[in-house]
């Protein structure tokens, strides 16, 4: 008894020991615990933010979907409004006609009128008996001031029928060449601004379907004759 009574008081010390030892080893992992937790609440807050981040990118994209969709449609409104002005602006222009290299200082002398009058009785006599042709209006068209002015402005005829001036188109189209006191100029119809660069865009490419028709009527005649 009395050597167990000696033993527990070394026992008591080496427990007591081991007690502080595992306290010590608490407090090392209690420290290390702490910012792995730490680094988790962070993990965790950048998460929740990444989210949101997320949440509004995803807003965005649909307002930016919105927002280009709404676009799209303003411009193809605006493709509509510009093409309906330029039909109206046509059909205003409809009875119109055009002259083109007819000199500005014939208008001293004589009035726009009686040089269109002189035009059509010049290459054809046979529509002044023909048609009842009636002039609205007789103007230059209107240009920016130029000192030395290369060309002569374009006289506009506004005539009272449609069908007047198709069918002075029509001769036009049939004689080739419209004279003026034996100089060429032209005579056309009047379309708005737009109208006349869509038609000279086609040009080009209504020439070369003309050249490539040429050549094979061309084409085709030479076989047929051999």
């Amino acid at each position: 008894c009395k050597e167990i009574q000696k033993t527990i008081p070394e026992v008591n010390g080496e427990i007591f020991k081991e007690i502080e030892s595992l306290k010590k080893k608490q407090s090392k992992i209690q420290e290390t615990l702490d910012p792995i937790r730490e680094m988790q609440n962070a993990l965790e807050s950048l998460s929740d933010r990444l989210e949101q981040v997320e949440e509004r990118n995803s807003e965005n994209k649909d307002k930016i979907s919105e927002l280009t969709q709404s676009n799209k449609d303003k411009e193809k409104r605006i493709r509509i409004y510009e093409q309906s002005l330029q039909e109206v602006w046509d059909n205003v222009k409809q009875p119109n006609l055009r002259i083109i290299s007819v000199p500005e200082e014939e208008d001293s002398s004589k009035s726009l009128e009686n040089i269109f009058g002189r035009i059509i009785e010049e290459n054809f006599p046979g529509l002044t008996t023909d048609l009842d042709i009636q002039i609205q209006e007789a103007q230059r068209t209107p240009g920016k001031f130029i000192a030395k002015r290369l060309s002569p402005r374009h006289a506009v005829i506004r005539l009272s029928k449609v069908k007047v001036k198709e069918r002075i188109l029509r001769a036009v189209r049939q004689k080739y060449q419209v004279n003026y006191k034996g100089k060429p100029m032209r005579l056309t119809a009047d379309f708005s601004a737009e109208t006349l660069q869509e038609r000279r865009d086609w040009g080009p490419i209504f020439s070369l379907l003309k050249q490539l028709s040429a050549k094979n009527f061309v084409s085709s005649e030479t076989k047929h004759h051999i």
